[in-house]
């Protein structure tokens, strides 16, 4: 199944990036020969291309080519073909290995996802790749979420920090930043007893008052002595 795969897959990207691929030959070693080592992949297509080659010799991690009496080296990094080299490079996939596991065996189609799944213990491809979508930086995080019934990264750190911060809920959370509010216990308490923001409570505790209806009182009594104080001027 995985031969079958990895030909078609090899088929597909050939026909993509119009490059023929070769016939590979497997060796054990090659030894006593001359040997011209590549870096580049561009080169040695180029060099297949010009001098016609149809035959790869293909060892324990390189490739190695004949063209005019001359032999070719090229670290293959654990792909099979060329052209799967080149669609793994493409897709920043760390070596052949990983590409095969990942688009084979894995059936992820992109090495993000794929290193992201490695990295963390996800059940699953599709956990990975909505994990993923939405934002979160790892399986840990993701799954407590789900757990609390949240689907988003973004909406996980607000819950996070509205459960750090004392609060029931993050819609009181936002509802207290609003309100100038910095902790649950300060929001809840305020709420009690009657007060409608942070600045009221400032405001009514610089004169001792702990509740809404205090302040109230004490502001219509103040209130009257001001316009009292203001009718004694006028009549003067």
């Amino acid at each position: 199944m995985k031969k079958t795969a990895l030909i078609i897959i090899t088929a597909f990207m050939a026909a993509v990036f119009g490059f023929s691929e070769i016939k590979y030959i497997e060796i054990k070693s090659a030894e006593d020969i001359p040997i011209i080592y590549l870096k580049r992949i561009e080169d040695l297509e180029e060099i297949i291309n010009e001098y016609g080659v149809k035959i790869g010799y293909r060892g324990n991690g390189f490739l190695i080519v004949c063209a005019e009496n001359a032999y070719f080296h090229f670290p293959m990094n654990g792909y099979y073909t060329i052209s799967d080299y080149k669609t793994g490079e493409s897709l920043k996939f760390k070596t052949g290995n990983d590409f095969y596991e990942a688009t084979l065996e894995l059936g992820f189609e992109d090495s993000q996802s794929y290193y992201f799944y490695k990295s963390n213990d996800f059940a699953s491809k599709n956990d990975t790749v909505l994990a993923l979508k939405n934002g979160f930086k790892n399986s840990r995080d993701f799954y407590d979420a789900r757990q609390n019934g949240i689907s988003t990264n973004s909406d996980y750190q607000n819950f996070l920090a509205a459960e750090e911060k004392g609060f029931d809920s993050t819609s009181d959370y936002f509802q207290a930043m609003e309100l100038k509010f910095s902790y649950g216990r300060e929001y809840y308490s305020a709420m009690e007893a009657g007060f409608h923001n942070a600045d009221e409570v400032k405001a009514a505790a610089e004169w001792g008052l702990p509740t809404f209806s205090d302040y109230e009182t004490f502001l219509k009594v103040q209130k009257q002595i001001d316009s009292f104080c203001e009718n004694m001027k006028l009549t003067k």
